[in-house]
């Protein structure tokens, strides 16, 4: 198994521009990467990226930072709470996840409890 080098990937709508709104999802984030670790070593947490507004913009600050991060391969592991953190739009969603496999970077999502890895 590998040791990631994990990124969380944290957003909330403009409605929801509220710090708790954040913290639950790292709180979440947090707990779901320390179960992986206590089964064996799964990675360890390298940085959070947090964007605030709509995923329509896809360049939202910190998803590029995040995709820079990943090309630099600083990062290998991309977790959210959903994927409608990442995009709403299937298309937006599909055309990030080809990026971050051309990038050889997996992708966890929580509530869908999707694992998209090698």
């Amino acid at each position: 198994m590998s040791n990631y080098k994990v990124a969380f990937y944290i957003r909330c709508s403009d409605e929801e521009q509220d710090f708790l709104v954040i913290k639950n999802q790292e709180h979440h984030l947090r707990y779901d990467l320390e179960m992986k670790n206590r089964s064996y070593p799964f990675g360890q947490l390298v940085e959070i990226f947090v964007d605030k507004g709509s995923t329509k913009n896809p360049n939202r600050p910190a998803l590029q930072k995040m995709l820079m991060a990943i090309e630099l391969g600083e990062v290998n592991m991309v977790m959210m709470t959903e994927q409608s953190r990442l995009s709403r739009d299937l298309k937006d969603l599909s055309k990030i996840w080809d990026h971050l496999k051309s990038f050889k970077c997996d992708l966890i999502s929580l509530r869908e409890r999707s694992e998209a890895v090698k």
